[in-house]
């Protein structure tokens, strides 16, 4: 199995992907895997992000070669058993289904669009709840052709690649835990406006940052190399009013880690967008910052002693099998 590099990455630097200014505070440089991840915050809106980052090729080298790899790591857990299509499909279907259940006063009928489907489930929980068309667009090969085998039309291309025309206006858009994953988050809102109806509506959930950071009590434990930005609900709330949007409803889920946003299409917005403009994010999340506690001690003893246990234990539960294997002692099905 190649090893991905994170060494050998090329990186870059950008400005504020939101307001375009290049004025930031260095507030981290470790994430929670503890790479060396610088983690700035934008002086004019607030934007939290990584810079300097992994270039775009590196970021679709790092999806292909790494991250499901990462993510079991990070979680003890064995990747071939975690994150097969079939599995992925079937639990975002069944986490979004109340999900969408929830937000039914404020989703429209008609024809429903996810960024970033993955497998399909969540569109699959959408159709499931609400009836209506559904159509993905996923960049991945392998996830596009599973969520056409379960009967969710799926679009295999990036949407900044899309050419004009090829996909209708929508009354929902949904984005569900991928805009802190995005390149460009701005170019993101800028495009679902364009492809909403008036009134449509777009459905975003991510990482909520400050809870996260505040029930750890250490500030890397909210910040990882594939999350290039960060968000608290002030910052995305003043980011989607700034690109012609208006907030219906907001809330968090069962454990707080990621919060959701509804909110109705009011205005046009021109692919500027909020580009050279003032903001006040700054300000709140600089204070937010200040009085909240760091402690890395206080992390290592109550959370990361466990994980290093049960990344451990699944290290030794790897070895053991390989070891059973190279002595014909290990049969797929069968324990022991």
């Amino acid at each position: 199995m190649k090893i991905f590099s994170y060494t050998s990455a090329q990186y870059e630097h950008l400005p504020c992907n939101f307001c375009g200014e290049d004025n930031a505070d260095t507030i981290a440089t470790r994430d929670r895997n503890g790479y060396s991840v610088r983690t700035l915050l934008c002086r004019n809106c607030g934007l939290l992000y990584i810079d300097p980052r992994m270039t775009p090729q590196w970021y679709q080298l790092y999806y292909e070669q790494e991250y499901r790899h990462e993510m079991a790591r990070f979680k003890g857990l064995n990747r071939a058993q975690t994150y097969t299509s079939e599995i992925l499909f079937n639990h975002a279907k069944k986490r979004t289904k109340p999900f969408f259940e929830n937000l039914r006063p404020y989703v429209n009928n008609g024809l429903t669009i996810e960024v970033g489907s993955s497998t399909g489930g969540v569109l699959a929980g959408f159709r499931d709840v609400f009836g209506s068309e559904v159509l993905g667009i996923e960049p991945s090969p392998e996830e596009a052709q599973y969520a056409e085998s379960q009967g969710v039309r799926t679009i295999q291309s990036m949407f900044e690649s899309l050419g004009e025309g090829v996909v209708p206006k929508a009354e929902n858009i949904i984005s569900l835990r991928a805009l802190n994953h995005m390149l460009d988050f701005h170019s993101f809102l800028v495009w679902a406006n364009k492809h909403l109806a008036f009134d449509g509506r777009l459905i975003l959930e991510v990482m909520h940052f400050p809870n996260v950071v505040e029930h750890y009590g250490y500030l890397p434990r909210g910040i990882q190399i594939d999350h290039v930005f960060m968000f608290t609900p002030e910052t995305l709330r003043q980011f989607l009013e700034a690109l012609g949007f208006t907030v219906m409803t907001e809330g968090v889920d069962r454990k707080a880690e990621h919060m959701y946003i509804v909110a109705k299409k009011t205005a046009e917005v021109s692919a500027e967008g909020a580009r050279n403009k003032k903001y006040t994010g700054y300000s709140a999340v600089r204070a937010w910052l200040n009085q909240t506690p760091s402690s890395y001690l206080t992390f290592l003893f109550k959370y990361d002693i466990k994980k290093k246990i049960k990344v451990l234990s699944y290290k030794i539960r790897r070895t053991l099998k390989h070891l059973l294997v190279l002595f014909g002692l290990y049969r797929e099905g069968k324990r022991g």
